[in-house]
């Protein structure tokens, strides 16, 4: 196994002593997770958000729901030169801030987010400011304008459907819907959702309806620096544009697309 040989602490970054040593440890535990743990993905038994433990770190919680699933990470270091390293990052930062929703104001939310991104990126000091404030500004995004809030709470992140892994599931409380949502990062601009996407999701959501019969809503397809391409796909596989916010996570931009 190839390990990364730069420290967390050999680092040119002026305002590391700014970062809490949590962000430090959270971070080492992140990479032990990229680096060496093949399937650490929760059960939908286990990623129950009333089983967390809101005091501690999201990324040394075991069978939680913040536990990075495999799917999404290939290697132990993002240097913020591939093209795939932004999504990589802003899926971690969702899928370990995602359960604190409820206990963490948005403002600590922030200072948390920029603290592990800027660890788990292996590279200079610039390009690890530019690419950890991008991620961090799309994870916060989804998080504080997109997640959907009560009734609404987080099922499961990484997300086992039975035919591939969605990044995360959500449970309404009173009604026992089930909706899937599933992020995307692109810095090609297009006015077409890329037909892979639309697969992806249909997928999910045939699959979602096979496991929730009758309660399975849909997918939510959120790319985040491209909204203009959020899509909504139904049981039966039709799409309808998205403007979603928390409160309605569903509210439809009008037309079938």
């Amino acid at each position: 196994m190839t390990t990364n040989s730069r420290s967390l602490s050999d680092t040119d970054d002026p305002t590391y002593d700014s970062i809490s040593g949590a962000s430090v440890e959270a971070a080492r535990a992140v990479r032990r997770h990229l680096a060496i743990v093949p399937s650490l993905a929760p059960t939908a038994a286990e990623a129950r958000p009333d089983r967390l433990d809101a005091t501690a770190e999201p990324a040394l919680r075991r069978g939680g729901v913040a536990v990075i699933g495999p799917s999404r990470v290939l290697r132990a270091s993002l240097s913020g030169r591939d093209g795939s390293d932004l999504g990589v990052l802003t899926h971690a930062l969702v899928t370990t801030h995602a359960p604190l929703l409820a206990t963490v104001p948005p403002e600590e939310l922030l200072g948390r987010m920029h603290g592990l991104a800027r660890n788990l990126l292996d590279a200079n000091w610039n390009r690890r400011r530019v690419v950890a404030a991008e991620a961090v500004s799309l994870a916060h995004k989804y998080l504080t304008r997109l997640a959907p809030t009560a009734p609404w709470r987080l099922l499961a992140v990484e997300y086992q459907t039975g035919d591939g892994t969605v990044d995360l599931a959500w449970e309404h409380v009173e009604s026992g819907r089930v909706l899937f949502d599933e992020l995307k990062t692109s810095r090609i601009a297009t006015r077409k959702v890329p037909e892979g996407w639309l697969h992806q999701a249909r997928r999910y959501a045939a699959a979602g309806a096979a496991q929730h019969p009758s309660l399975f809503t849909g997918v939510r397809l959120l790319p985040l620096n491209r909204m203009h391409l959020a899509r909504f796909v139904g049981l039966n596989g039709l799409t309808a544009r998205l403007s979603p916010t928390t409160f309605e996570p569903l509210r439809e931009k009008g037309g079938v697309a």
